[in-house]
């Protein structure tokens, strides 16, 4: 028995019929009916009900399908135990008799009451009774049988749910009328009267009625069609279209509110409204006026029919009332007879206008570059699309309700073929922008291209798309509620104490959001990351935008520490407080110091008063002397004396130089006799200064040698250069009096260069401020014996001024600056300059400077004319002649200045001084020198080694170095020198090699983000990363490699230079080396690697090797063999174009399964990898899975998602 008839009918799915409904009493296995015509069988049915029959056949002990019925053969249906009647009659319910009924006369008004009585007991239960009257007459086929109604009411159907009498209101007025019962079973099925065993009953009319007295009806003067017209679809479907006159004097858009449509079957005197409010906003002007078509859409008898258009009035139109079917079919508005020659099924919808194409979907997500929209259509047998209109408004959600409409702009129009575009994907990629935006779709009819429907009318949501690619930014950033940017350190804290870091910043305006603040801390090395990332939840106060947050300093060394902060936006953007123009923070991390000392603790008995004396820990406390002064307390606290003696200068009786004339590197003997007046008011000798200058040149700020208490003393000086010089003595008593000499003393030095050597007799040389340089011969080169001091060009154009000053030096970029050395004496944290020195040590230049912004091996640069800045290869052709880098650096120092252990010996005459050098750190107790050329390599002295290193600085032009020059004119064509240097740049200083520097990605791991699972395997689909494996070699045999310690490996993003360093690895006995990184973030960017070694107790790497990989055109970690052998597209990351990247198809959505040990994932040649109606991208980003495999003994991947 069947509760339900509809599962056997196929009118529901088959899932939704349970067992229970259906009872198998017959079966026989298939080799017992093979082959037969006919079968037979019986069967007995224990209880009364409706049972249907079906011949199906079982396969699997599950599933039936039912054949007969997909053959349109049954099912049979059998009633067992119908209902029956034993009584079927009928009485008058009358004031009077005044119309007759089988010879009774029936009034006006009155009723006929018709009562039965059923036999229901084991029988099928009856679900309502309907009564149906025929008037008698004519031939059998024209009796039309109708169910009575109430009064005039249009409600056709008189029918009682449960009843066993039912009243007939206003009966016919005359005639003969048979009367019957319909007993209605649960299937919708009825047995008649006669089924049931009782007859019908005859009842005779003749009322002679006098109608009310009524004025004519008036005539609809409303807003009328001018034609109509219909066809059929490939169904028989009725499709209706019209016209309707918009003259300037009938204007339809003026009159007409919207359009109707109305119905009526043939035969029957009612109709049915089956469309309203069909919007006369979508119709199109023509020679006829203007028209429009519409479907009649919904289920349709077989039968004929008559189909009206009303043009419903807009409020404030006047009409004498509303048109009734007859007025309007009399209009000539009514199509002919419209014949259905079979059932016919309602269109799914409906949409604005039943028969349109309907939007089934649609999406945006925001790509790389561009927004990609996606949507889909259904048409059917009415209609199909001509073209898509995509529409674009900015907006804040698919939902948004205050889009203005004004702000719609139509991007694109796309035409279609005309065909049937059922569920199929449609992409347009849009340029993408910041913000948020709406895109909507227009799908345009092919019956006409003034036609169209919306999302909205199938109730899509507009597509919503976002995207921000800006950067955020930061207005204030402060540590301990102070601001970075002083010559000295900001703050002063102690190791592992906390400070309060605070700031201001804002998304950069479009929405993105901050999602973390990064602190980052520089300890005069490199900058690093020195916290976990700050987020909302681990705030002090405030938000990200505007907040605090507790640091606590993570050195427990005493160190100078830069401090400072990255914003970094949802979208990856971030920003620093020096990017926000603002600076960073010097703390000075210093231990906190406990006192050691109190005033006991001193010798109060030496002064009298009070004074401020150190406690341990550099703060003064007020101690109270007990020196007992009987001429009182001075103000230095000591006592007055009673009669001081007026001072009395040291005087000077003798000052001598033997000889005055001798060659360069020999020595003079300066000897004096100094007498200092002792007891005579004289104070005693502090020291006796001998200043020596250049004749031609002023007298400096400070002496040449000093000799601390002497009072008859000599000493021997060696003169370093050629030249006139003036000698003076100063003689400083210990009150700072001071006597100088009563004359100066000229002494003339000889140059050593002959006119057959490098020099050519030439013993000095002049720059264009007219400072003079010794010159010395060494090999075949003629070099300067000081560094060069100018301010100025060759040409006179003054060089910029550095933004030094004796407190503070801050560098940057190369700017083309100069400055004075550095003191080395002061703090070199505070990069103080002292310009005293420039007249010894040179001055300071920028690369830019130095070469005057050339790139010729050999440039002047700043050099005098005739002279020119040494190429990389002049410095090896002086280091090779003095015997090797690894020698050289003792004997070009001069005998002066220089600390242990390596004290120079000036051997060469080069004589050069530690005049360090100034960048944007701090300052060094080394010197170096620029060289010309496209690199820029630098030479370095130390006086921790004898060598003289050789390190290229292209990256570091900013730095301030020293100039050394070296005689031979300069000339753009060639690049070697009057030294007899043959121009080749090839360094022979040999350098150690770091070789066959290669990675290759070896693997791919996951990130820990899990994309989806499939429910019936425990392994989940998760993104990948790649793993490289970098791999160099360094020949421990060579003689170079011996001074290398370690190696470090750095990664920058390609195409940059933010390098940040992954690993450090120490030499080894092997010379082979690799390291694996697998810190990469995800595949999404590209990166470079290099590696740099590096001797020891050095900052800088000796030697830098940039690693290659494997050729990879499309930068998309898979290299180009591989993807040639895997049919890949290897100039493109996405082969398919499905917004899912070849490394996402491969390794992202992909597992090993480990029963059969391969990799699952999707196909990257292929958008639809399973091959169903949806995409991989829409089945990924949906959680439903791409793959599509038969059931098998260990794969069913079809069995739903969990995320």
């Amino acid at each position: 028995e069947a509760k339900n008839n509809r599962c056997l009918t196929g009118d529901v799915p088959q899932s939704a019929c349970i067992n229970k409904d259906i009872i198998k009493f017959f079966w026989s296995s298939w080799p017992t009916l093979k082959n037969q015509v006919s079968s037979s069988f019986d069967t007995n049915f224990n209880a009364a009900g409706i049972y249907f029959i079906s011949l199906g056949v079982n396969y699997n002990n599950t599933n039936y399908n039912f054949n007969s019925q997909s053959q349109n053969k049954g099912p049979l249906k059998i009633v067992i135990n119908p209902p029956k009647l034993t009584e079927f009659s009928h009485q008058l319910i009358s004031k009077e008799d005044v119309a007759v009924i089988n010879g009774k006369r029936v009034a006006e008004n009155e009723m006929i009451f018709f009562d039965w009585k059923l036999d229901s007991a084991g029988r099928v239960p009856v679900e309502r009774f309907e009564v149906w009257r025929a008037l008698v007459g004519g031939a059998s086929d024209e009796i039309k049988w109708e169910q009575i109604k109430q009064a005039d009411k249009i409600t056709p159907v008189f029918a009682i749910p449960s009843a066993d009498s039912i009243d007939e209101l206003d009966p016919p007025a005359s005639g003969t009328y048979n009367y019957g019962l319909h007993l209605v079973l649960a299937d919708g099925s009825y047995l008649t009267e006669g089924d049931a065993g009782q007859n019908l009953i005859p009842i005779t009319f003749n009322r002679q009625i006098t109608p009310p007295s009524t004025p004519p009806p008036a005539q609809y003067n409303g807003p009328i069609v001018n034609s109509i017209f219909n066809q059929k679809t490939s169904t028989g479907r009725p499709v209706i279209s019209w016209t309707i006159d918009n003259s300037a004097d009938n204007s339809a858009e003026a009159k007409v509110a919207n359009f109707e449509l109305w119905r009526q079957k043939s035969g029957e005197s009612t109709h049915a409204v089956i469309l309203e409010s069909i919007p006369i906003g979508t119709l199109k002007n023509n020679n006829s006026g203007i028209y429009l078509f519409v479907a009649d859409a919904g289920e349709i008898k077989a039968g004929g029919y008559y189909y009206i258009i009303h043009a419903v009035p807009k409020t404030g139109i006047t009409t004498n009332r509303s048109p009734s079917f007859d007025d309007l079919k009399q209009l000539g508005i009514s199509t002919g007879l419209i014949t259905i020659s079979q059932d016919i099924k309602p269109l799914p919808g409906p949409p604005k206008m039943p028969g349109l194409p309907r939007i089934s979907k649609l999406a945006a997500v925001a790509a790389d570059q561009n927004f990609n929209i996606r949507w889909g259509v259904e048409t059917n047998e009415i209609d199909f699309v001509s073209k898509f209109e995509i529409w674009r408004a900015p907006c804040k959600s698919s939902d948004d309700s205050t889009i203005d409409k004004n702000t719609w702009v139509k991007i694109n129009t796309i035409n279609n073929d005309h065909t049937e575009t059922n569920n199929d994907d449609f992409e347009y990629y849009d340029s993408r922008e910041n913000g948020g935006y709406c895109y909507g779709m227009h799908v345009y009819s092919t019956y006409d291209d003034a036609l169209y429907t919306t999302e909205e009318d199938n109730n899509i949501p507009l597509a919503y798309v976002f995207s921000d690619d800006t950067a955020p930014t930061i207005s204030k950033f402060l540590v301990n509620d102070k601001e970075g940017g002083l010559d000295g350190p900001d703050i002063v804290v102690a190791p592992g104490k906390s400070v309060k870091i605070s700031w201001k910043a804002t998304d950069g305006g479009w929405g993105s959001g901050i999602a973390r603040v990064e602190i980052w801390c520089h300890n005069g090395i490199i900058w690093d990351k020195c916290s976990e990332d700050i987020t909302a939840v681990k705030l002090a106060s405030g938000t990200l935008t505007d907040g605090s947050y507790n640091f606590t300093i993570p050195f427990e060394t005493e160190m100078i520490l830069d401090l400072g902060i990255h914003v970094v936006k949802d979208n990856g953007k971030w920003v620093s407080e020096q990017g926000g123009g603002l600076s960073s923070v010097k703390i000075k991390i210093e231990k906190e110091c406990v006192a050691t000392k109190t005033c006991a603790d001193f010798d109060l008995t030496r002064f009298c008063g009070s004074k401020s004396l150190d406690n341990g820990c550099s703060v003064n406390m007020p101690c109270t002397g007990t020196l007992r002064c009987p001429n009182g307390c001075a103000a230095d606290n000591t006592c007055t004396a009673a009669a001081p003696t007026p001072d009395k200068p040291p005087t000077i009786s003798k000052f001598n130089i033997d000889p005055v004339s001798f060659v360069e590197k020999e020595s003079a003997n300066i000897s004096w006799e100094v007498e200092d007046h002792s007891g005579l008011g004289g104070l005693g000798i502090d020291r006796v200064e001998i200043w020596i200058k250049r004749t031609e040149e002023s007298w400096g700020v400070e002496p040449t040698i000093i000799n601390e208490n002497m009072t008859i003393k000599n000493y021997n000086y060696i003169m370093p250069d050629a030249g006139t010089f003036d000698f003076g003595i100063h003689v400083v008593d210990k009150k700072g009096n001071m006597t100088k000499e009563s004359a100066t003393i000229k002494v003339t030095v000889t140059s050593n260069a002959d006119s057959s050597g490098s020099c050519g007799g030439v013993a000095t040389a002049r720059d264009i401020e007219g400072n003079i340089y010794s010159t010395v011969a060494i090999g075949a080169q003629c070099w300067m014996k000081s560094n060069l001091r100018t301010t100025k060009y060759p040409d006179g154009t003054p060089i910029t001024k550095g933004g030094c000053s004796t407190d503070a030096c801050s560098w940057g970029p190369d700017s083309g600056y100069y400055s004075c050395p550095p003191d080395t004496s002061w703090d070199y944290f505070l990069k103080r300059e002292n310009c005293a020195n420039a007249a010894t040590a040179g001055m300071m230049y920028q690369w830019s400077a130095a070469t005057h912004n050339s790139t010729v091996e050999g440039a002047q640069g700043i050099c005098p004319s005739g002279w020119h800045v040494p190429s990389d290869a002049e410095w090896t052709t002086l280091t090779t002649y003095l015997g090797g880098a690894s020698i050289a650096g003792n004997k070009l120092k001069h005998t002066i200045g220089w600390s242990t252990p390596n004290i120079g010996t000036n051997s060469s005459g080069f004589t050069a001084l530690p005049a360090s050098m100034l960048n944007s750190l701090n300052y060094y107790y080394y010197a170096y020198f620029w060289s010309s050329g496209t690199n820029a390599y630098v030479r370095g002295l130390s006086a921790v080694e004898a060598k003289v290193s050789r390190r290229d600085y292209t990256n570091w032009k900013g730095n301030g170095i020293s100039v050394r020059c070296l005689k031979g004119a300069a000339t753009d064509e060639d690049k070697g020198t009057a030294n007899g240097n043959n121009g080749n740049n090839n360094d022979t200083t040999k350098l150690p090699t770091i070789s066959n520097a290669n990675f290759s990605v070896v693997r791919a791991q996951g990130t820990g983000e899990y994309v989806f699972s499939i429910a019936s395997s425990p392994y989940p689909y998760e993104k990948k990363k790649p793993i490289v494996l970098l791999k160099w070699d360094m020949d421990n045999n060579d003689p170079a490699a011996g001074s290398i310690k370690k190696f470090m490996v750095s990664r920058a993003p390609k195409n940059t230079t933010q390098w940040e360093p992954i690993g450090e690895d120490g030499k080894n006995s092997s010379g082979s080396y690799s390291r694996y990184d697998n810190t990469l973030p995800d595949a999404t960017k590209k990166y470079q690697y290099k590696i740099d070694a590096f001797a020891n107790g050095t900052s800088e790497p000796l030697v830098s090797q940039a690693v290659t990989g494997p050729l990879d055109s499309d930068d998309d970690w898979i290299s180009d063999a591989d993807e040639k052998s895997s049919g890949t597209n290897p100039n493109k990351a996405d082969s398919d174009g499905d917004l899912l990247s070849d490394w996402e198809e491969n390794y992202t959505f992909g597992y090993f399964n480990t029963i059969e040990q391969r990799l699952i994932h999707t196909n990257p040649n292929n958008v639809n990898t399973d091959g169903d109606k949806y995409s991989d991208y829409d089945e990924i980003t949906h959680c439903y899975s791409p793959f599509s495999y038969p059931p098998s003994k260990y794969l069913d991947y079809n069995v739903g998602c969990v995320k």
